[in-house]
């Protein structure tokens, strides 16, 4: 039917990653102030049960480690220089995975095989399963291209500013 190219660059891994970047922020900040304040209280006052205060360190923690390795995520995509090339069909898709103009692999994806799909801005992402996802960027695509895919997708239509 037709084929897209998408170039795996740090633009797609900020979109793919970014719910999970803004939670560890969060999370991250939450159990800093936490810390902080049973810093504060348990300096001025002795009592055995502020070191309750201590479940902050779980939060900040796990908010901690998920940044970094996020952030580590975003600097080696770049250095993968990656594109995959899809050809969509009726029934299934292919994924042509180059990497330095050298073909790494190829796979068929049927559709009903998909965990979720989810559309943003400027990416649709085929979750083949709970943690990994393909993207397909939607500027490389011509309109009636896209309304395609989202009826192969079974994906509503986007609203106006998304």
């Amino acid at each position: 039917m037709f084929t897209v190219k998408t170039k795996i660059d740090i633009a797609v891994q900020k979109a793919l990653s970014r719910r999970l970047h803004r939670n560890s922020l969060i999370a991250m900040i939450v159990g800093a102030i936490g810390l902080l304040v049973y810093l504060v209280v348990a300096t001025i006052f002795e009592n055995p049960y502020l070191d309750i205060l201590l479940v902050f360190a779980i939060p900040f923690g796990f908010g901690l480690v998920y940044v970094i390795t996020i952030n580590k995520l975003m600097k080696n995509v770049e250095l993968i220089n990656q594109t995959n090339e899809y050809t969509f069909e009726e029934s299934f898709f292919t994924v042509t995975t180059t990497r330095n103009a050298e073909v790494t692999g190829s796979a068929k994806i049927y559709y009903k095989e998909l965990y979720k799909n989810r559309e943003e801005k400027d990416y649709i992402f085929m979750y083949i399963n709970k943690t990994s996802a393909i993207a397909v960027q939607k500027s490389n695509m011509t309109n009636d291209e896209l309304i395609i895919l989202r009826s192969l997708l079974d994906l509503e239509l986007m609203p106006k500013g998304m």
